[in-house]
């Protein structure tokens, strides 16, 4: 009886190791997982914020060249210097 509820114990307190392994591998595969999300999205928002940057310098850029014009669609148009001095 009692080398049975030795076996019993013993064997409980395997398959709480296991089970206690299973569970910190599980969160760590998981947390690498959402850090490399996260890292994908950081890069995105990076991406897109580096390309309005480089469209709000372009549209500095060509205020300083000449004058933008809407067309009838509404899109704006810039026209350069070279542009303007035919008219």
């Amino acid at each position: 009886m009692v080398l049975e509820v030795l076996v019993v114990l013993v064997a409980l307190v395997a398959l709480w190791v296991v089970a206690w392994g299973g569970l910190n591998g599980y969160l760590a595969l998981m947390d690498r997982l959402t850090q490399s999300s996260l890292d994908s999205l950081a890069s995105e928002r990076i991406q897109q914020r580096a390309a309005e940057h480089q469209r709000s310098l372009a549209d500095v850029r060509r205020r300083q060249l000449g004058w933008s014009i809407t067309d009838l669609e509404g899109k704006r148009r810039w026209l350069e210097l070279e542009q303007l001095t035919s008219f």
